[in-house]
């Protein structure tokens, strides 16, 4: 018996150390509350003073980088290698892989209870160690059976779950032979999640956020299903990662050789016919470690391959990337009031209108000015907060003696190339059905800027998920009228930020940033 499982004093121990707050200031803790600062009050003042619909995705991202931020500066290391993430469904095999690759055969807890996993890094260190970091900036160093408590039983044994407590868990060993690669476990992203989460923090969410800032994506599919499922195609897709994806089939020694090719094959024409960008399909026994495929070393040929020096951490030319946007955004919301202008330049020298028309041209002209003049005001602001975020970035950087690499490879900017300087957007509105307890909404002051996210496609329409406990549905006949012969998949990307404008009782508006493509 696991001791923080059989002994409830040492479990209650582990908990009140996981979950304590940070006891001592370290180097880096000023310039991460700066940069919070900037974040939760410069560029949110921002947002609602330009009252833009991109704004609400603008600051998810930018909190988002925040919070990777957060992990870069407790674990340096990690930032130092490309990180290989290890994605999958529930139960697809990933720890015992990972476990087998890395020749450690109990590094990673394999049990199959389906409660609430938490994101974990395998990389070489100076000394064998494990150390969880909360969401308070806190590290605590555990041993191997708090790791195999806190991963899967602890929420069975006392009600307990970890995923909206800790950030990730990094484990350091010295014998590991990629001395530039961390190795990302994730949750199995397709589980139902049984506990109650906080801020989102399902296991789907938790899996798709750790894997859009990978380098590298490995995608284990249990060999028994014959080929990839649909679902995890649809869940590779909305990831939108331009690095060719290895799918490994695993438990490859639960089925004879000719069989195992019979399901590459197989899985194979369904990626091509999916459009899916794949390195290669083989077949993988953790059980034995041998490898099925033409030349029975593509996982290996690939480590080999990609463990080379990282030249620096692409994260500030993330930021910059994204602040840069929303800059465009709000230049092209000027440009749009100075032709509004114009126009009303022009009517207001017609004779043929009336004087009361006039005065209302009038009135019209003045509040575009204003509206002008705030953006412009706005514009101003976000290059100033942009230039303190840069600095304070670059001070960090010092501190953690990380290198800046200001032209890094495509696949570290995947989750942010849409925001790009040539990505133009196109933002659409489409009504939604509100379903559920609506006296709740009475303790909102907003109700026309709630944040919410793409949850589901199903044959029923689009399903959202947001802090309102109430279900969110834009029916497919509706949302096809709105896009026209824009595909659903591509509007509605599960995880997507989106802004909900409450309209009556049983309605909604649903506001989307749809990306036009070039």
């Amino acid at each position: 018996m696991n001791r923080y499982l059989g002994d409830p004093t040492a479990g209650l121990g582990l908990c009140a150390q996981l979950i304590a707050q940070c006891d001592r200031r370290e180097p880096h803790q000023e310039h991460l509350e700066r940069i919070g600062e900037l974040i939760n009050n410069e560029l949110l003042t921002l947002v609602e003073d330009t009252d833009l619909v991109a704004g609400t995705g603008f600051y998810h991202r930018m909190q988002q980088l925040r919070e990777r931020l957060t992990e870069i500066a407790s674990f340096p290391l990690l930032e130092r290698c490309y990180t290989v993430a290890v994605g999958g469904a529930f139960s697809a095999g990933k720890s015992r892989f990972l476990n087998s690759v890395l020749g450690c055969p109990s590094l990673l807890p394999t049990d199959t209870t389906p409660t609430t996993s938490i994101p974990t890094y395998i990389s070489q260190g100076r000394q064998d160690r494990i150390t969880a970091l909360n969401r308070y900036g806190k590290k605590t160093e555990i041993d191997e059976e708090a790791l195999g408590a806190i991963c899967h039983a602890f929420n069975d044994r006392f009600g307990v779950t970890f995923s909206h407590l800790l950030q990730l868990v990094s484990i350091e060993r010295q014998s590991l032979n990629y001395s530039s690669l961390a190795f990302l476990d994730t949750p199995g992203y397709s589980k139902a999640d049984n506990v109650v989460h906080r801020g989102g923090n399902t296991d789907e969410t938790i899996a798709r956020q750790q894997l859009r800032t990978a380098d590298y994506l490995i995608w284990l599919v249990d060999i028994q299903n014959g080929t990839i499922p649909k679902q995890d195609m649809e869940f590779i897709a909305s990831l939108e990662s331009r690095q060719p994806v290895l799918f490994i089939f695993s438990k490859a020694d639960k089925k004879l050789e000719t069989q195992i090719r019979e399901v590459i094959n197989t899985a194979r024409r369904d990626l091509e016919r999916a459009e899916l960008p794949y390195l290669d399909v083989i077949g993988y026994s953790a059980q034995t470690g041998e490898e099925v495929s033409d030349s029975g070393r593509v996982l290996s040929d690939l480590l080999d391959a990609i463990n080379c020096h990282k030249p620096g951490t692409a994260l500030y030319v993330q930021v910059a990337q994204q602040v840069s946007q929303y800059v465009s955004d709000i230049q092209t919301s000027k440009q749009s009031r100075k032709l509004t202008l114009g126009t009303m330049n022009e009517l207001l020298f017609d004779n043929q209108l009336s004087a009361e028309q006039q005065t209302h041209l009038q009135d019209m002209q003045q509040k575009t000015k204003r509206e002008l003049d705030r953006l412009t005001q706005s514009e101003q602001s976000a290059h100033s907060c942009l230039r303190a975020l840069l600095e304070t970035l670059e001070s960090l950087m010092v501190i953690l003696e990380l290198a800046i690499d200001h032209q890094p490879k495509l696949q570290q900017l995947t989750e942010y190339r849409k925001q790009s300087d040539e990505q133009q957007w196109q933002p659409l509105s489409f009504t939604a059905l509100l379903q559920g307890e609506k006296r709740q909404l009475t303790g909102y002051a907003d109700l026309k800027r709630l944040p919410a996210q793409v949850k589901t496609i199903s044959p029923v329409g689009v399903s959202f998920e947001s802090e309102l406990n109430l279900d969110i549905i834009i029916t497919r006949q509706h949302a096809r009228t709105v896009l026209g012969t824009t595909p659903l998949t591509e509007a509605f990307i599960p995880g997507t930020p989106v802004e909900l404008q409450i309209t009556s009782n049983n309605k909604c508006l649903v506001h989307l940033n749809m990306p036009i493509p070039a």
